[in-house]
Order: structure tokens, then sequence, then C-alpha cells
């Protein structure tokens, strides 16, 4: 990690130059969607120098790196995630263990009941503890009243 903030700089540009140079390659080949690389290579960027600062001292980089967590945290989506969440799940109407969506219910009570949507049949079955235990480590603390699960993937019903 960077130990100063020339370093950290230093670091921080060979980043972006990385980016750069895909975005320019991109440009070259039209079959490529540029803007969902340019989406991507921006949160790259940004974890990156969250990375590099955290350890440079001085509360603004220490806040900039939570700030970055943050915000990674909250567009965090599901789907990226379904694998983990399907520890130890099979569906219950067909018995295969592959999900292709998660389903939620009760947020706004404080209680989330989690559900698995079958990839092979299209039926939800709840998870199984390992899925529940990953899922409280990924979303657990945005589990509030004022949270829209279906921001981040979610087949949410409202409750």
């Amino acid at each position: 990690m960077a130990r100063n903030e020339g370093e950290a700089l230093a670091r921080i540009l060979d980043a972006a130059e990385v980016q750069l140079d895909l975005l320019a390659d991109a440009a070259t080949r039209p079959e490529v969607d540029s803007r969902g690389l340019a989406a991507t290579g921006l949160e790259l960027l940004l974890e990156a120098m969250a990375a590099t600062v955290a350890e440079v001292p001085g509360d603004r980089y220490r806040a900039f790196a939570a700030r970055v967590a943050e915000v990674g945290a909250a567009s965090e989506d599901v789907r990226l995630h379904l694998i983990e969440l399907a520890e130890g799940w099979a569906c219950k109407s067909c018995g295969a263990d592959v999900a292709k969506d998660a389903s939620i219910a009760g947020i706004k009570a404080r209680k989330p009941k989690l559900s698995l949507v079958c990839k092979a049949c299209g039926r939800a079955t709840p998870v199984a503890a390992l899925g529940l235990a990953a899922f409280k480590t990924r979303f657990g603390r945005r589990v509030s009243p004022a949270w829209n699960p279906s921001l981040q993937g979610f087949i949410w019903d409202g409750t």
C-alpha cells in the first residue's frame, strides 16, 4: 500500500492509465459496449483509489475509502452473489440447485424472508442457513423500512 501522498498519486495514475488504455481500445471496436466498460472502469478506478489511499495518514483519505466502500455496497447487485446465497439450497419443486434470481419480502417489518428462484422450473424456495448467513453478511446492514431491495436486483414484493 501507499505510505505517502506522492506514492498514492503515482499508483492512482497507473490505475487510471490502464482504464484509459482499455477505453481507447474499446473505441476502435464496435462490438464492445463502451458505455458499460466506462462505468465498470470508473468503479475499478474508485476501488483502486480507495485501496491506495486507505493507508495514507489523514482523515480525508480514510473518509474517501469509507465512502467508496459504502457506495459500492449500496449498488451491489444480488445476482452477482447467487452462488453464495444458494449454498446448501435446492429447489423444493424440482430439486435443482441453480438459482436465477433472489426474491425478498418482509423488509418493511425488518424481518426479511429470502427465497431463490429456480433456474430450471422458476419456483421460489427459501434459502438454506448458509445462504441466509451470506445474505446477512452482504446485505444485512441495509435491511430497514427505507431500503428498496429492487435497486440491488432483488425481486421484491414491497413488504
